[in-house]
């Protein structure tokens, strides 16, 4: 369905070997192509390789996933030592979405922000404005609902006509709820999930906006 991306095995995980260069632009292509339904992008670290076994959903999200990245360094150096095959670089989300952010403002790729509370989504939606402002950001909303919302959403974020759509439920949440409503985002390019403030500005730059950064990607 999408263009192949070489992995190795971590953790569990059929983990891309991709730097982030190479996934940022393999994202744009993907939404470039039309899919009929959207890509799944999921990152690895400690925390989802600990989580891996212990909830069936979160595996079978993970199982699903088109691309696993690793967000955590300790993926990459395993990666080194224990296989005959090395990740080319970290892709931290926390940098991954700047990577996608230029390459969405050179093709024209819009975004869609789901997650955190209201205050959090609003400023960090604020502050990519600010950073990127050729990126176009089609809609936002918070991470509380409830399931009997969730055709609701996915209707809205469909017809915003977004390419990307940043999700920042927490782990192992974004992932479950992402696989589940994955027919019903069918038109969004790609589906990534994200740290929120963490991963869309680090750490300093979060400090300044005023942001609580929240963990778990």
């Amino acid at each position: 369905m999408y263009p192949n991306l070489e992995t190795v095995r971590v953790g569990g995980f059929p983990t891309v070997l991709a730097d982030r260069t190479e996934l940022s632009s393999w994202i744009g292509d993907v939404c470039q192509s039309n899919p009929a339904l959207p890509a799944l992008v999921f990152s690895s670290n400690g925390q989802g390789i600990a989580l891996y076994g212990q909830n069936p959903a979160y595996d079978a999200a993970m199982e699903a996933a088109d691309v696993i990245h690793a967000d955590g360094m300790p993926v990459v150096m395993a990666s080194k030592w224990l296989t005959t095959a090395s990740i080319r670089g970290r892709s931290a989300t926390t940098d991954l979405f700047h990577d996608v952010a230029k390459v969405a403002q050179k093709r024209g790729l819009k975004f869609f922000v789901l997650g955190s509370t209201e205050e959090q989504n609003r400023k960090a939606v604020e502050q990519m404005k600010v950073l990127y402002p050729e990126v176009q950001i089609v809609g936002r909303r918070n991470g509380y609902f409830s399931d009997a919302e969730n055709a609701e959403i996915c209707a809205e974020i469909v017809a915003s006509g977004a390419d990307v759509l940043w999700v920042g439920l927490g782990k192992p949440k974004q992932e479950i709820w992402c696989l589940q409503n994955r027919a019903a985002l069918a038109g969004v390019g790609v589906k990534k999930n994200l740290r929120w403030a963490l991963c869309l500005f680090g750490w300093r730059r979060a400090a300044r906006a005023g942001m609580d950064a929240e963990y778990g990607a």
